[in-house]
């Protein structure tokens, strides 16, 4: 499986380009990306199953078929990974934060 460093979306002349999501934006972004991807995968499900029941004929286009689905799941997959470690980095940052804040008040508390 490859992973992606960045979300890319594809323009209408089919290139790939990058968009960079802060925290919170990657957390809103998860069901969004996670029902992309289920539905990505259903339709490598379905496209194998038409896959194996093709005749000769249909044979060779059924398959490019399912190859592009799963093309199409993996770049889903892909985006949903890069969506959840940036919403985890997120929630860190924040834990962090909150806790050297704490850490802050308790020394001025003391001093």
């Amino acid at each position: 499986m490859f992973f992606a460093r960045g979300k890319r979306h594809r323009s209408r002349r089919g290139v790939s380009q990058r968009i960079d999501l802060t925290g919170e934006e990657a957390v809103e972004q998860q069901p969004r990306q996670w029902q992309a991807w289920r539905l990505c995968a259903q339709k490598v499900r379905r496209t194998w199953n038409e896959w194996l029941a093709a005749d000769g004929r249909q044979c060779a286009a059924r398959y490019r078929k399912y190859i592009s689905a799963l093309t199409e799941e993996e770049h889903a997959a892909c985006e949903l990974e890069l969506t959840v470690k940036l919403g985890t980095e997120a929630k860190r940052a924040s834990a962090c934060t909150h806790s050297s804040a704490h850490a802050d008040d308790a020394r001025r508390a003391h001093a």
